[in-house]
C-alpha cells in the first residue's frame, strides 16, 4: 500500500472524510468489501495542515489483513494518526477471482498536480548524531580495549585482563567523567583503570595511566566516518539542505574526535551537549541547531542511534521526522519508549529514506 499527497483545500478535506466515512467495495464478484476507516471528526482531519490523501490499495486473495500506509512514517504522530488504515477482505474469495486486484480510490475533487512526499514541507536540514551513527564508536572502542588489555598482559603476564575489562568498563558506565569538572576527563579515567587494576590485585596509577593513553590513541586511529558518509553530505549540500552534528558527551572528549574526523569542514554546524546548558533529549539543543542553520524544526530531521536522546529529543523539538539508526541490531523500539518515523540498519541505507522528502 501506498499514499501520495496533494496540496487540498479545506472543503476538499471534508468531502474526503465524507468519501472516506463510507464502505467500499471493489467490482463483484472479487470482494465481498473492504473497509478504510479514519476518525469521525472532521474538523481535527482538515486541521491536519491541509492535505488530501488520495489512496491506492492493493488487495491480495489471502486471509484479512491490516497494516499502516507506507510512505506516511514521516509525518509527524498527530498528523500520522489519520492515515492509519485497517484493510479487511474476505478470507475465502469467490471462484474465479483474480490473484490481485489494484484498485485506485478516486476523490470527486480536483487534485493539483504533482506528488508532495515530504507531506508539502520543504526539508532544510539534517541532522546526525555522532557516535554510532557516522562513526562507529564501538566498535573503535572493541579496538581499544584490545589494544589495552595486550598491554596489561605484556607488563603483568598472570593479569587476567578480561575480568579487569569488565571492572573498568562497569564503572565507567557508571560515571565517564567527574560530573563537577574538578578532575581532568583523562585523569578521571586513569583513576578508573586503577581501580579495575585493584580489582586484580595490582595497584599501579602510572600504569593505569599508560593505559589509559593507549585507549585514547588506538581509538582515534580507528576513529573515522561510516563509508558514504561523505559522499552524502555533499550530496546534501548540494541540493541546498543544511547539515550539523547534534552529539552528547564531555566537550574535550568529543571535540577530540570532531578534530580527529575534521567535522568541521563536512558539516555547517556542531553542538556538544557537554558546552550546551541542556544536552540532548532536550528541546533546547535541537532549537538551537536549527536556530544555527537558519531551518525551521518542522522542516527537519534527526537520525541517531539513541531512541531516548535522538529521537525523543527531536520529538519534543517538533521535528519533521526522525530515522533509527539501529546499528545494534535491536528487534525493535521498546514498547513504551519513543517511535522513530523511519529506521534503517546502518547510515548507508538514509539515502534510500531521504528520497521520499523529494
Amino acid at each position: 500500500m501506498e499514499a501520495l499527497l496533494f496540496p487540498a483545500t479545506s472543503q476538499q478535506l471534508h468531502s474526503l472524510h465524507k468519501f472516506w466515512s463510507q464502505p467500499i467495495s471493489p467490482s463483484p464478484p472479487v470482494f465481498p468489501a473492504t473497509q478504510f476507516l479514519i476518525p469521525q471528526k472532521p474538523t481535527h482531519f482538515s486541521s491536519a495542515t491541509s492535505r488530501l490523501f488520495c489512496v491506492r490499495s492493493v488487495h491480495r486473495t489471502d486471509p484479512p489483513f491490516s497494516g499502516r500506509l507506507r510512505g506516511t512514517r514521516h509525518l509527524p504522530e498527530f498528523e500520522r494518526e489519520f492515515v492509519v488504515m485497517a484493510t479487511r477482505t474476505a478470507a475465502s474469495p469467490m471462484p474465479g477471482s483474480l490473484e490481485t486486484l489494484e484498485e485506485t480510490v478516486q476523490i470527486a475533487a480536483t487534485l493539483e498536480n504533482g506528488s508532495l512526499p515530504s507531506g508539502g514541507r520543504n526539508l532544510e536540514a539534517v541532522f546526525f548524531d555522532l557516535d554510532d551513527t557516522l562513526v562507529l564508536t564501538h566498535a573503535a572502542d572493541t579496538v581499544a580495549y584490545k589494544a589495552v588489555r595486550a598491554l596489561v598482559q605484556q607488563r603483568i603476564p598472570l593479569m587476567n585482563g578480561d575480568e579487569m575489562l569488565k571492572v573498568f568498563i562497569a564503572k565507567f558506565d557508571v560515571q565517564p567523567w567527574d560530573l563537577t569538572h574538578q578532575v581532568e576527563v583523562t585523569e578521571w579515567r586513569a583513576q578508573i583503570w586503577g581501580e579495575a587494576l585493584k580489582s586484580q590485585g595490582v595497584e599501579d596509577m602510572q600504569l593505569a595511566r599508560d593505559m589509559q593513553r593507549c585507549f585514547d590513541e588506538e581509538r582515534m586511529l580507528s576513529f573515522q566516518w561510516v563509508p558514504g558518509v561523505e559522499a552524502m553530505v555533499r550530496s546534501l549540500h548540494a541540493q541546498g539542505i543544511k547539515v550539523g552534528i547534534i552529539t552528547n558527551g564531555h566537550f574535550s572528549v568529543q571535540r577530540t574526535k570532531l578534530n580527529t574526523c575534521k567535522a568541521d569542514q563536512l558539516f555547517d554546524m556542531i553542538l556538544v551537549g557537554g558546552e550546551e546548558p541542556n544536552q540532548k533529549p532536550h528541546k533546547d539543543i535541537f532549537l538551537k541547531a536549527c536556530k544555527l542553520t537558519g531551518s525551521k524544526p518542522e522542516n527537519s530531521i534527526m537520525v541517531g542511534d539513541n531512541l531516548k536522546t535522538d529521537i525523543q529529543g527531536a520529538q519534543n523539538a517538533g521535528f519533521l521526522a526522525t530515522v533509527w539508526v539501529n546499528v545494534h541490531n535491536l528487534e525493535g523500539p521498546p514498547a513504551g519508549g519513543p517511535v522513530p518515523h523511519h529506521i534503517i540498519p546502518n547510515i548507508g541505507e538514509l539515502p534510500g529514506v531521504l528520497e521520499e522528502f523529494g
